[in-house]
């Protein structure tokens, strides 16, 4: 939400996000009141040193945002969007109906 929420009253300051999982690494991105939250877990034979790359990320998301602001992208055509969520959520309906015809 681009907003502050409020549960019962109570402001909500932050939140953080992580998929549920034994994973090597897990990354957690979430953007609430104009603000985003990156969350990194991570086992320390994949990210041995967790402090540097906490220091390079943002001035690598600079860069990223910097090249996003001097390319001219073209908007996709609405056909195209339409397939690919389709494409993207056809095998989820099929597992779903699937699920409850056995």
């Amino acid at each position: 939400p681009r907003d502050e929420k409020f549960i019962c009253g109570i402001k909500v300051n932050s939140m953080t996000f992580f998929s549920p999982g034994l994973v090597a690494s897990n990354f957690g991105l979430i953007s609430y009141n104009n603000k985003i939250t990156l969350s990194i877990l991570s086992d320390e034979k994949v990210l041995p040193e967790p402090q540097k790359f906490a220091e390079l990320f943002p001035k690598e998301l600079d860069k990223l945002y910097e090249a996003v602001q001097q390319t001219d992208f073209e908007k996709p055509r609405k056909q195209e969007y339409y397939i690919d969520v389709l494409v993207v959520l056809a095998p989820f309906a099929i597992l779903f109906f699937l699920r409850y015809l056995f």
